[in-house]
């Protein structure tokens, strides 16, 4: 089998590597067994997921005392299929890109060139308690009223810069670039801001994404983002999500809230959040919550149980993470229960 002879070779890249280079390898294997609901025509089933398990290596070398080249190749593994994005269980055993990049790291910062988060994203990607499950604040963060990725992704094609952190502040800029060769811009921007200091975690960012709107035809997607997260201790955390998006179509405002309480070896975790009308186009939003709990098995290792709704008005489309609604209007819901594991090793 063709991913056979790739983790072959990707083997034999470790053991060749020089000895200046550091190398990690790394990963998330995350699986459950899933029932879920979006309330279209035989859209009610039970399902065994593979929630953005992935795979990654990555690893840097000195160039001069102050000066590194950095790099790094990650993929999502569907463990329940083993079938890749192209449909072809022989292509690359289900990888499909995540974060792949080569740079260079120093006193300056770092300056990226592959796929990888938008800045955008990355201001809130440590606000989501349900990150990669079902019940991933994209439900509503993100996305437009027909229920479409619009923002808060991971773009190709990418340039990005990040700032070193000082007193807590660092900032990154990407620019997308346009490859498409036809008379449509496909290029963006995004600039992210954050505080990351003792109790807070504070992220502001705006993003524009050059005539891609699937709202209407030749408008930019503009988006803003504004995030928070409080500490009261080392067991309990909340935070909240404010985001504007304009595809020029009047816009549409969403939040989101969430809370996290440990309890010895067990989490608690409750989010709500709510998508209000695209400009005068009324009955387009759509209010989610979610409630789970996470029980640790080992230090890598814990179990998992979710519960997951989204509700929309009459003429909206908004859905759960990986699971679309059955129709205009449609509630979707989804109920999980899952194990996952992390590992990482360094050579």
């Amino acid at each position: 089998m063709k991913w056979v002879l790739k983790a072959a070779g990707a083997a034999l890249l470790l053991n060749v590597m020089p000895a200046s280079a550091g190398i990690d390898v790394y990963g998330v294997a995350d699986v459950s067994l899933t029932y879920s609901d979006n309330n279209a025509q035989h859209g009610e089933g039970v399902s065994l997921d593979s929630n953005k398990s992935r795979l990654g290596i990555k690893g840097d070398e000195d160039l001069t005392d102050s000066l590194k080249a950095v790099w790094q190749i990650e993929g999502q593994v569907d463990f329940d299929t083993g079938v890749s994005s192209s449909g072809d269980d022989e292509d690359n055993f289900g990888i499909k890109a995540r974060n792949t990049f080569l740079g260079l790291e120093g006193g300056f910062g770092s300056l990226l060139g592959g796929r990888y988060d938008s800045p955008y994203k990355k201001v809130s990607d440590d606000l989501d308690v349900f990150s990669n499950s079902h019940a991933d604040y994209n439900a509503i963060i993100g996305r437009n009223k027909n229920g479409v990725a619009v923002h808060d992704y991971r773009p190709h094609s990418t340039i990005q810069y990040h700032t070193p952190k000082m007193a807590g502040v660092s900032l990154a800029l990407a620019y997308m670039v346009d490859e498409t060769r036809d008379s449509v811009g496909d290029s963006g921007y995004a600039v992210g801001l954050s505080y990351n200091k003792g109790a807070w975690l504070l992220g502001l960012a705006q993003e524009v994404l050059s005539e891609q709107s699937s709202q209407a035809a030749g408008k930019d997607d503009k988006g803003v983002k504004f995030g928070a997260r409080y500490a009261f201790s080392d067991t309990t955390a909340a935070a909240l999500i404010w985001e504007s998006q304009d595809a020029g179509n009047g816009g549409r405002d969403a939040w989101y809230v969430n809370v996290a309480h440990r309890i010895n070896a067990y989490t608690w975790k409750f989010a709500y959040g709510q998508a209000d009308d695209t400009g005068a186009l009324s009955d387009t939003g759509a209010s989610h919550y979610a409630l789970g709990l996470w029980g640790e098995l080992s230090s890598n290792t814990s179990w998992y149980a979710v519960y997951a709704d989204t509700n929309n008005e009459a003429a909206a489309l908004y859905g759960l993470d990986r699971i679309e609604a059955g129709g205009v209007g449609a509630n979707v819901s989804v109920f999980a229960l899952g194990l996952q594991h992390r590992f990482a090793s360094r050579r």
